[in-house]
């Protein structure tokens, strides 16, 4: 199993194209044969078709709770490297000659 986020995503998308190619590729088949088909045949078709679709609605909510996951890592991330950037340049402010903090004092 992938180990990182994005890993996981990439092999759930991966896994929805196929079900998606799966799913288009049954139903030419039906309408290319399905005026062959017995009944029994006809039942197990659409069985097949119910759990292809279920099985994409399962990795569509897969998908979107890693999409979620990795744009709060993203705003985490983000967040960060602005406080970082806000103290690096809170400590550059303080190592320039003659720079001052302003300071509101009351009158």
């Amino acid at each position: 199993m992938p180990k990182t986020l994005q890993e996981q995503l990439d092999h759930v998308e991966r896994e929805i194209e196929q079900h998606i190619e799966f799913d288009k590729t049954e139903k030419t088949r039906f309408d290319r044969e399905s005026h062959l088909w017995t009944a029994e045949d006809r039942i197990e078709w659409q069985e097949t078709q119910s759990d292809n679709a279920q099985t994409l609605r399962e990795l569509f909510e897969v998908r979107d709770a890693l999409r979620g996951q990795l744009g709060q890592q993203s705003r985490s991330r983000m967040l960060r490297q602005v406080e970082k950037e806000q103290e690096e340049a809170l400590t550059e402010s303080t190592k320039t000659p003659g720079a001052r903090l302003c300071s509101r004092e009351p009158r």
